[in-house]
């Protein structure tokens, strides 16, 4: 019914604009925040629409056919007649939806639904992200694909070179909602973590040892740290100053990270197995350089080369 419509609609606007507010809490990019100031907008002149249509019906008629027309500007295969018609199809079930006891039904049965829809969305993200706040959550359960994805691709793609993943690293607080998602793109690798990581998601225990270990193979270590300090510190410790990676949403943090950690090679947002000369556009590849003397990070042709200097003179002097 148009009410239920109606309803809907409305408190789809509060619910999104709270949506929009808690993202952009997150220091997300312009971008999401933009898209979604577009929509609302949409939504708005929807809304007033359906209620001219459903209170005045010759100038909500008149308003459906302006948008009619400037749509099909665009998009060519939207009648203007047939949506005139959809529209006095609408007013007709406003007259009679917005009378008496059945408007009051259908807004009860509306707000009843959005409510029950509150309250499993609610308990979706109870379930995953336990005490994070509601904005943080998004960000993270955003970011799940994309991080599952890239550690796959680091760990498994060829787990016997140098740009092989052999620990993750994963934030407390993200971990309830990133982890499960990472796990499920693991199945075929071992994992072995630390107590809150085995909390989360079965796998074995790791040790310290696991922290120093080179696998060479389909196994990956994993430990929660509490934020990007603790990561930098642990990696400070046990790193191999060979290649490491950030996935982060927060470009603060992850430019931080990229300054503060001492490695021939440091990404974001990207797969270790990119640790490759011949990636980086040096051509051939004899190895991977973690000193600091001469070149560092991939080595190639260019940084096997070594110089000679020729000078000529007539006899200056230097003051």
């Amino acid at each position: 019914m148009l009410a239920v419509l109606l309803s809907d609609i409305g408190l789809g606007l509060i619910f999104l604009a709270g949506v929009i507010y808690s993202l952009a809490k997150q220091h997300l990019a312009a971008g999401y925040v933009a898209v979604a100031l577009i929509v609302i907008p949409i939504l708005a002149v929807l809304v007033a629409v359906v209620f001219l249509l459903a209170f005045r019906r010759e100038l909500g008629a008149s308003a459906v056919h302006r948008i009619a027309r400037l749509l099909h500007r665009f998009i060519h295969r939207i009648d203007p007649d047939a949506l005139a018609r959809s529209a006095e199809e609408i007013a007709d079930e406003a007259r009679e939806a917005l009378t008496g006891k059945r408007f009051l039904i259908a807004m009860g049965l509306a707000l009843a639904n959005w409510l029950l829809d509150i309250f499993v969305l609610y308990l979706f993200f109870l379930a995953l992200g336990h005490h994070q706040h509601f904005g943080a959550l998004l960000v993270a359960y955003a970011l799940a694909n994309m991080a599952a994805a890239i550690v796959r691709n680091a760990k498994l793609r060829r787990v016997g070179v140098c740009g092989a993943t052999e620990t993750l690293l994963i934030d407390r607080d993200a971990a309830p909602a990133l982890l499960p998602v990472i796990a499920s793109e693991l199945a075929d690798c071992e994992l072995r973590g630390d107590a809150l990581a085995r909390s989360i998601v079965a796998m074995g225990e790791a040790s310290e040892a696991d922290w120093h270990a080179e696998y060479l193979a389909p196994v990956l270590a994993i430990r929660t740290v509490e934020g990007i300090e603790e990561a930098i510190a642990h990696i400070r410790c046990f790193g191999t100053s060979h290649t490491e990676a950030i996935i982060a949403e927060d470009r603060k943090a992850a430019e931080h990270f990229l300054a503060e950690v001492d490695s021939a090679i440091v990404m974001w947002n990207a797969s270790t197995q990119f640790a490759d000369g011949g990636e980086f556009g040096f051509g051939a590849e004899i190895g991977i350089a973690t000193g600091k003397l001469h070149a560092r990070g991939p080595v190639g042709p260019e940084q096997l080369t070594t110089f000679n200097y020729r000078v000529r003179g007539r006899g200056q002097t230097r003051p």
